[in-house]
């Protein structure tokens, strides 16, 4: 897994090469196809941007917008992948994904390192 924080520039002109967004604006919450549904960086507190390799993370911060992106570069030897029900109006029934990747500790207990997105089904 790779991690590297981006400019939010380089953030905007990528957004529509993936499969999923879940954004929250000062006035409304966008889950579905960032293609369809653009995120007002305007109105943005946070938003992911998200398919099964990838993720983007952006978060409001002191008034300034930061990103992050994690990716998947087959070198993850553990993870776990789980499953949440949606029953909010946005999108009630449908599944989000969520991969925690696991580390293990001295001890082989293993921790949690890093949550992305994986999915909307």
């Amino acid at each position: 897994m790779n991690r590297s924080v981006i400019s939010i520039e380089d953030v905007d002109g990528r957004t529509d090469s993936f499969e999923n967004v879940l954004a929250y604006e000062y006035s409304r919450v966008i889950l579905g196809k960032p293609s369809e549904d653009p995120v007002n960086w305007d109105e943005c507190t946070e938003a992911y941007f998200f398919d099964n390799t990838r993720q983007i993370h952006v978060w409001r911060e002191d008034g300034q917008l930061n990103a992050v992106e994690i990716s998947c570069d087959g070198s993850d030897e553990y993870y776990v992948d789980r499953k949440y029900r949606i029953l909010d109006k946005l999108a009630k029934g449908k599944t989000l994904t969520v991969r925690e990747y696991l580390k293990p500790d001295e001890d082989g207990q293993m921790s949690v390192m890093c949550t992305r997105l994986i999915s909307v089904e």
